[in-house]
């Protein structure tokens, strides 16, 4: 009788933990970045941006993100909830072409503690499509994908 209510209890413990965690699976989308420089200087991130703007005729948006020795960026800002969040990386809300610097350790799969100049986000076929032109300018650029967490920062 003891054994078969802690197999029960066990049984129920892996059952209710696995639906814990299949809850979250649905708020992680593949995402990927056009990124000309990786550097573990903020400075030579932000010329970088701000040459590639120009080179490139993209608008640049460092999304108010200042950096941060602790957590490499963050942000003061107070969210439509008002909280702040910090840093929230690039490719959550806001896809497209348009530059930033975005913190690699906020990446799944990046190497950690780098400054990335990011030319583009979206979805990796039509980042494809637009990074022969990116090519003529930054021959290093390449796109990298990662999975980014969709769900809720509260």
């Amino acid at each position: 009788m003891v054994k078969s209510i802690i197999y029960s209890s066990v049984f129920l413990l892996v059952l209710l933990n696995s639906f814990a965690f299949s809850q979250y699976e649905g708020d992680f989308e593949t995402k990927s970045f056009t990124i000309i420089i990786s550097t573990k200087s903020y400075r030579s991130a932000l010329r970088k941006a701000q040459e590639a703007a120009n080179k490139l005729v993209i608008p640049m948006d460092l999304r108010s993100l200042t950096p941060d020795k602790e957590q490499g960026l963050t942000s003061n800002e107070v969210c439509g909830c008002g909280e702040k969040h910090g840093y929230i990386s690039r490719g959550r809300y806001e896809d497209g072409k348009y530059i930033s610097i975005e913190y690699s350790s906020a990446f799944e799969g990046f190497s950690k503690g780098y400054y990335i100049v990011v030319v583009q986000s979206g979805y990796h076929d039509a980042l494809n499509e637009t990074l022969p032109s990116i090519k003529k300018q930054y021959k290093d650029a390449y796109i990298k994908d990662s999975e980014v967490y969709m769900g809720c920062s509260h």
